[in-house]
């Protein structure tokens, strides 16, 4: 009879089998819940830092680092006991990382406030802050300011009227306001993107609801050093007009979004020089819905990701897309499965590449994972998705482990003051993330699992308890 060997392995935080030679690949992380990546940048120490939100603990941001070929280096969750979101990030002077969002964590009620993080290039928490007023308010957009400090642009909610404002505020390089403004129009107005230019002053970008319940119009806002309005400029149809990023550079803006008509929404990019004046129109029309979210620059050129209806695999796919400077489009690729897959963040990466990140709903059943998606120069990428099922290790510290490789089992022993052992879930998962049958046995307080008759490769334990805190390793049977 062949018996196995296996050891244990005390880096818990990943599981990764599949060597990638080159540097394109996509992968998925996240926790046994729904996840999601929101913003991705260039590591300052090679790799990518992907920004996003996880559902464990109520709701946290979650923070993770891949190097080059997308395997995990580091994660991490902040927040506090309530919803804490974050919808971009940054990279600071000082080579961290500033994350912002939304968190009603820390003012004593359920009201939102503007949540704003600065993490290490280890992400640890250097500080963390909240801005707002008496009703709930959302950063969107966040970009560095020429003297080290951060222009932050959300909405602000009230709950009480049902209206929306636009929310402009800059904080200084330590995170304390220098000032906040809020602007408004005949519409409820709400900002996503903001760009700086080239005097210092800065061009945000979002959408104005024209009347409760009419349609929406693009809506531009320049905004000078101290914050007061330049000028407020108004774009649509008699259609909805969305915009979610825009991206300056020699005196012009590109901004992306999306047109809805009777078919649908369509990938809708524009072009303004810095008084804000139209220079050029793109719409790109499929046969059903498509959404642009962000865009980067890549040489003379954009690249734009969303997600898309019309190709592809699935319901949704993520798409990432080459346009020229006006926003026509150059060609573009679809990744994703059969379920909902979509893209809210891209970066041209060092190599000439691109990444981006959002959503997954096939690859992990049941579970919405943080999808990332590497391409090569040409917008291609590895077809085979490795599932990374992620976890922080020191949720759930009361155990300690022995493994016996001669009886096949291992042992988890439990601190004596926990008290919940009969309440906890074991689940074990191969290397494509599927479960796993095992014999499991319960008595003063430890867990015994029994191994006999795996075959050989990689398999994680998950212990959860029903708080939602885990505990996690990898073990190696050959």
């Amino acid at each position: 009879m062949h018996t196995n060997k296996f050891f244990i392995l005390l880096a818990i935080l990943s599981i990764s089998n599949v060597a990638i030679a080159q540097y394109d690949f996509q992968r998925t992380y996240g926790f046994s819940s729904i996840n999601e990546g929101k913003s991705v940048k260039n590591g300052v120490d090679g790799g990518f830092v992907i920004s996003g939100t996880t559902s464990i603990n109520n709701t946290d941001i979650y923070i993770l680092k891949i190097n080059d070929n997308g395997t995990l280096n580091w994660q991490n969750t902040l927040g506090g006991s309530g919803v804490d979101h974050a919808n971009c990030m940054t990279i600071s002077y000082d080579s961290c990382y500033i994350l912002a969002g939304y968190s009603n964590s820390f003012n004593g009620s359920s009201d939102y406030d503007i949540y704003v993080t600065k993490v290490d290039r280890n992400g640890q928490l250097v500080w963390q802050k909240t801005f707002g007023g008496p009703d709930w308010d959302f950063a969107k957009g966040i970009i560095q300011t020429q003297d080290s400090g951060f222009v932050i642009v959300g909405n602000t909610y009230n709950g009480s009227s049902g209206t929306s404002d636009g929310i402009f505020l800059k904080i200084d390089f330590w995170g304390n306001l220098v000032f906040q403004k809020i602007f408004n129009t005949a519409g409820d107005d709400y900002l996503n993107g903001v760009s700086i230019l080239a005097d210092g002053s800065h061009i945000a970008t979002g959408i104005m609801k024209v009347g409760h319940g009419g349609s929406n119009d693009i809506i531009i806002e320049k905004i000078d050093f101290n914050g007061d309005s330049v000028f407020v400029k108004q774009y649509g149809s008699d259609y909805d007009e969305d915009s979610y990023a825009i991206y300056s550079r020699n005196g012009k803006s590109l901004i992306v979004g999306s047109n809805k008509d009777i078919s649908g929404f369509n990938n809708l990019a524009f072009q303004i020089n810095d008084n804000g004046d139209s220079l050029s129109t793109i719409l790109l029309s499929h046969t059903m819905d498509e959404i642009t979210t962000s865009l980067d620059t890549i040489g003379f050129n954009y690249l734009i990701t969303g997600y898309t209806s019309s190709f592809g695999a699935g319901k949704k796919d993520l798409f990432i897309s080459k346009v020229d400077s006006t926003g026509n489009d150059i060609f573009g690729k679809t990744f994703g499965g059969t379920e909902d897959e979509m893209g809210n963040s891209v970066s041209q990466t060092p190599d000439g590449g691109a990444i981006s990140v959002g959503y997954s709903k096939t690859f992990k059943p049941g579970v919405q994972s943080v999808y990332i998606v590497k391409t090569d120069s040409n917008l291609v990428a590895n077809t085979n998705v490795i599932i990374g099922l992620a976890e922080i290790s020191n949720k759930l510290t009361a155990f300690s482990v022995f493994s016996d490789p001669i009886t096949q089992l291992i042992t988890l022993s439990c601190d004596p003051t926990y008290k919940n052992l009969d309440k906890l879930t074991v689940n074990i998962f191969d290397q494509n993330g599927k479960n796993a049958t095992f014999k499991k046995y319960y008595s003063e307080n430890k867990i015994q699992i029994n191994l006999t008759n795996y075959s050989s490769g990689i398999y994680l334990i998950n212990i959860s308890d029903q708080e939602g805190l885990s505990f996690m390793l990898k073990i190696l049977l050959f």
